[in-house]
């Protein structure tokens, strides 16, 4: 697979608040627009795509028999989408795999709502959704696609939300165009993500002087408060009693937080850190000042990319800036690894542009596939 974001396609999206789409130029307005006419590029032989439906649980085997499908984000791997499943609140997903000569060359997982397709995912733990394709091969598996969704009553996908980078932006859309299609883009959120430098320093020399003093003074007043150790989880049993302090600070953070972290959503947690932790995905970090634990925070790599997910903190400790710092600190343990991007997530919260964010568009794009 390839990276979560190429390095050249990546830095061209930091400090801009419009793009190109295939040609159209997009800002925070929507715009929608009739797709010109012209016939389905599609590289390679011209052989046919089967379009099947499979479970799940088999989607891991897929993966396994494509090993060049590209997965552009954590969130569309199997075992987090069989956790959302578990959940039940969007019912069952269909998962369609396209096959050319028995060899998987594209998945999409979309939840049927009457004529519609939407991507299967929950927005609250979904920070970016796409269609997993064979490099190549996109063209056949769209062209699949569509008759497959058409025989079964679908007229339109709602794909959201979208990386500009995506498959589903990059790919599907112009060869949506190509269809005559009608498509509806539209920028619905943003994310804020930047490319790491190879030196704290680097970092530091990155921000504005305000951001870099603030970060320099917090820095030493903690470690004035005490003796401080910022270390990854990497036992199981550490694993569980950190997750149990996680969920208790989160609950505790704002009166808000703790209707989200209902009995459903702390087993969606428990059970997702389990599995990325499995898949050695998981960085789970543990701020400690003196014998205390002060913050947990919940990152995950993939491809060369180190996520923030999510941090909690133990609110006697807020005084020292514990929240902050270990957002700051989880941006050094990259830096140390050789990470080459940080990526904040979805949500526009000011300290993501304060610790050396680039702001960085999330669309949703609509492709009527009948008239």
């Amino acid at each position: 697979p390839g990276i979560q974001m190429a390095p050249a396609s990546f830095s061209k999206l930091f400090g801009r608040d419009r793009f190109r789409v295939n040609g159209i130029s997009m800002g925070a307005e929507t715009a929608s627009f009739p797709l010109s006419p012209g016939a389905l590029e599609t590289p390679g032989p011209e052989k046919a795509c089967l379009l099947r439906r499979e479970p799940l649980r088999d989607l891991e085997a897929v993966q396994s028999a494509a090993p060049g499908l590209r997965r552009k984000n954590p969130f569309i791997l199997p075992f987090w989408m069989r956790l959302l499943e578990n959940q039940g609140k969007d019912g069952r997903p269909l998962c369609l795999v396209g096959y050319v000569d028995e060899k998987p060359i594209g998945v999409i997982c979309l939840s049927p709502k009457k004529d519609q397709g939407r991507l299967f995912g929950d927005p609250d733990v979904c920070d970016y959704l796409d269609v997993a394709t064979v490099g190549g091969w996109t063209g056949h598996f769209f062209e699949g696609l569509v008759r497959y969704l058409k025989k079964a009553g679908i007229r339109s996908l709602d794909l959201a939300p979208l990386l500009p980078d995506s498959v589903a932006m990059t790919e599907l859309l112009p060869l949506a165009r190509k269809l005559n299609m009608r498509v509806a883009v539209e920028e619905i959120d943003a994310s804020y993500a930047f490319p790491l430098p190879e030196t704290w320093e680097g970092y530091l020399l990155g921000l504005t002087g305000h951001q870099r003093h603030e970060i320099r003074r917090k820095l030493k007043k903690l470690a004035k408060a005490g003796p401080y150790r910022f270390y990854e989880v990497k036992e199981p049993f550490d694993l569980e009693k950190n997750m149990d302090r996680f969920i208790d600070w989160f609950r505790r953070y704002h009166p808000g937080k703790k209707s989200f972290m209902d009995a459903q959503r702390e087993a969606f947690f428990k059970g997702l850190t389990e599995g990325l932790f499995q898949k050695d995905l998981l960085r789970l970090f543990v701020l400690e000042i003196g014998p205390a634990p002060a913050a947990v925070t919940l990152c995950i790599e993939y491809q060369e990319t180190l996520y923030l997910y999510n941090n909690a903190y133990d609110p006697k400790f807020g005084k020292l800036s514990v929240g902050t710092l270990s957002k700051v600190l989880s941006i050094r343990e990259g830096i140390h690894r050789r990470h080459r991007f940080f990526d904040f997530l979805k949500g526009r919260e000011r300290y993501k542009k304060h610790l050396g964010g680039k702001r960085v568009p999330l669309f949703r794009c609509r492709i009527t596939l009948s008239p």
